[in-house]
């Protein structure tokens, strides 16, 4: 394993368990699953349309948001938009009107992990004409074929005997 899929690795898990290691913010980087590319262009899209995520899941509801600004300082830098189908929208309250943020050596860490594997991994999307870019490293049709060539299909197949045979 490469040192930037190791430390990559690391910043993914440390952001599932709520202790993150900052992921540098422009250039290629490897991941478990995707190659991530490209770099931040500054467009402010990303921090007009938030989905926070609390315990690997989005914020569902304004009442668990204003608990978790409770607990969790960080929250107290969003705004909530409004309550979608997937959760609480949310923007930034220190995103300037020149796309520049008013807090960006001490932004929180959800910022400074932006954007990474986990966050796709979760469902999450890049606002049209990001900078970055997202791609699996192994195409569906290609872990299939591996898995068809080393016959592990033939382990998941389904027992299609009657009932009434005895089992070996």
């Amino acid at each position: 394993m490469s040192n930037t899929t190791s430390s990559l690795t690391q910043m993914v898990t440390g952001f599932l368990t709520g202790n993150p290691t900052p992921i540098p913010q422009n250039g290629e980087q490897t991941g478990q699953f995707y190659q991530r590319s490209g770099g931040c262009n500054q467009c402010g899209k990303c921090c007009t349309n938030i989905y926070l995520v609390y315990n690997k899941t989005t914020v569902q509801t304004l009442e668990q948001f204003e608990r978790l600004k409770q607990f969790e300082p960080e929250y107290q830098y969003f705004t909530p938009l409004n309550e979608t189908e997937h959760g609480v929208r949310f923007r930034c309250r220190h995103l300037q009107a020149n796309n520049a943020c008013a807090i960006y050596q001490e932004r929180p860490d959800f910022c400074k992990q932006y954007p990474s594997e986990a966050g796709i991994m979760l469902g999450a999307e890049l606002a049209e004409g990001c900078g970055y870019a997202f791609e699996a490293i192994k195409k569906f049709k290609a872990v299939m074929a591996e898995t068809n060539e080393t016959g592990l299909s033939k382990e998941y197949t389904i027992d299609q005997r009657p009932l009434d045979d005895p089992a070996e």
